[in-house]
């Protein structure tokens, strides 16, 4: 079956440009939505479809998002040039939208590799909106890292756990933690942020 192949598609994502009338058309498979997203599933398995006479109209995505989203879903891989970080968050927000894990775990682990002192906050927050569990782990694993390295006594390792349990602030804690590992000079820290 062939993306965008206006003979042998059976059903229609129209995206909304702008404000404008006029919609771009993508041509598509169900068998081939449905197989791969779980949020694709879902909607054509219900009878919402039938009253759009097969066709979905989408708002609220770039047009270079949804056809990485459908080329993904057709064949796999990213094949089209993603030039930015936004790219990726993105895509990520896209893929969690459309319930596409493998692309959601794809993004994942690009965004790892795009983490420094200055976006931090901002894919923390992102992975915890999108349910990028991966993501979330070494957030948490870097926290985990950072208190082993910072934590001198046993008793400073209880209380950090106590706290930690009792109050669930893991997140203004990875963030803060995490700005002090990206700031960190010394061995231990570097070797452990390249192993991650």
């Amino acid at each position: 079956m062939l993306f965008n192949d206006k003979e042998t598609s059976d059903f229609i994502i129209s995206l909304e440009i702008n404000e404008s009338k006029e919609n771009q058309e993508y041509y598509v498979h169900t068998k081939v939505l449905s197989s791969r997203s779980d949020y694709f599933r879902a909607l054509l398995d219900s009878k919402m479809i039938e009253s759009n006479n097969g066709s979905l109209i989408l708002k609220d995505i770039s047009a270079k998002t949804l056809e990485i989203i459908l080329e993904f879903l057709y064949i796999g891989e990213i094949t089209l040039e993603l030039e930015s970080i936004e790219d990726w968050i993105d895509l990520i927000y896209g893929a969690s939208r459309f319930l596409i894990h493998t692309l959601v775990q794809r993004c994942e682990k690009a965004l790892k590799e795009l983490v420094n002192e200055e976006n931090v906050d901002d894919i923390e927050a992102i992975a915890r909106e999108c349910g990028a569990e991966q993501l979330i782990r070494y957030f948490d694993m870097l926290l985990d890292v950072d208190d082993e390295v910072t934590t001198s006594s046993d008793e400073d390792k209880n209380k950090l756990n106590a706290e930690k349990k009792n109050a669930k602030k893991i997140t203004n804690i990875g963030v803060t933690s995490l700005r002090n590992i990206f700031r960190r000079k010394n061995k231990k820290s570097k070797k452990l942020l390249n192993l991650v």
